[in-house]
């Protein structure tokens, strides 16, 4: 982040992730809690926390792009080997009542449509390029990259905020958006430019 410009830092504070704060109260969980016990995939309760949002959260039409790509393309990908299918059944209905959680969605759903962009791309390129000479490489629309990045800058800003409730720092939406983020590193920052980001994965 620090690499980045002023402007291209979407007036993400970097200093809030290290400021040390006192932790709001909150009703933590039982040490033995599994945050994904017993969830009907049919009926899914969202629990009353601060952390979540009352209502649905209502999605903007070109949020709803990369929303129903992750829906439809990536949550079976992260499901292969999960027959009850959370992240298509249960992750969709929990994001819609958590903004780091939705942010952390879009920012994969987003990074994972800009490869598929970037793929056909290439093909295309590869095709149309005359025999014996190196097709030139694409990168899909800077716009989609750049939105999965800002969405994936929100998801670090809203965490650093809500960490402060302890029972958030044992929740099934932390859990998640954990995971989305390490699938956002994995995908967009190992196949961007940046070889010095993909070391760390």
């Amino acid at each position: 982040m620090q690499g980045q410009t002023h402007s291209n830092r979407w007036n993400f504070d970097i200093a809030s992730l290290s400021r040390r704060q006192s932790p709001r109260q909150s009703v933590a969980l039982e040490a033995n809690d599994n945050p994904f016990s017993n969830v009907d995939v049919h009926t899914i309760a969202i629990p009353e926390q601060p952390w979540n949002t009352e209502t649905k959260i209502e999605l903007k039409r070109q949020e709803l792009v990369y929303f129903e790509h992750y829906v439809s393309v990536v949550a079976p990908i992260l499901d292969l080997f999960d027959p009850v299918k959370h992240f298509a059944n249960v992750v969709p209905h929990l994001a819609l009542h958590n903004v780091g959680l939705l942010k952390s969605l879009l920012a994969v759903g987003a990074c994972h449509m800009a490869l598929f962009q970037d793929q056909d791309a290439n093909n295309d390129i590869a095709s149309q390029a005359p025999p014996g000479t190196p097709a030139s490489s694409s990168s899909a629309s800077p716009t989609i990259r750049t939105l999965a990045e800002q969405f994936y800058y929100e998801t670090l800003q809203y965490l650093s905020q809500n960490l402060l409730y302890q029972s958030y720092t044992k929740s099934r939406e932390i859990l998640v958006t954990a995971i989305m983020i390490s699938t956002y590193g994995t995908y967009c920052l190992c196949t961007s430019s940046r070889s010095d980001i993909c070391s760390v994965y």
